[in-house]
């Protein structure tokens, strides 16, 4: 492999890892929760309580909103503002979207 081709491949690696490094934490911390609340819910508590919906949403929040954290670090790394790049991630989330076939995994968004 040539030398160019390997900064290729490099900065290509870099800029994933800048990307989606700082999420790791939220992933690993929202996938225990998630997964206290399910457990507790396997040892019959009640998932309609407040709390339990609490803890169950808490724990999911990170991988419904993952392209927005995405989306916010991608910006960084290209020298945008975080908060345009957020705005971007929210646009693939926003509820006026989905009557206009951009469905995830069917030709829509992502």
């Amino acid at each position: 492999m040539t030398e160019s081709k390997k900064n290729v491949w490099k900065n290509i690696l870099n800029a994933l890892s800048e990307i989606f490094t700082p999420i790791i934490p939220a992933l690993i911390g929202g996938g225990l929760v998630a997964g206290i609340g399910k457990m507790l819910q396997s040892f019959g508590v009640d998932p309609e309580l407040n709390w339990m919906k609490a803890l169950i949403a808490i724990g999911f929040a990170a991988y419904t909103y993952i392209n927005i954290l995405v989306a916010m670090n991608a910006a960084k790394h290209i020298g945008g503002s975080p908060a345009l790049g957020a705005v971007a991630g929210m646009i693939t989330v926003n509820p006026a979207l989905s009557g206009m076939g951009l469905v995830p995994g069917r030709g829509g968004v992502f």
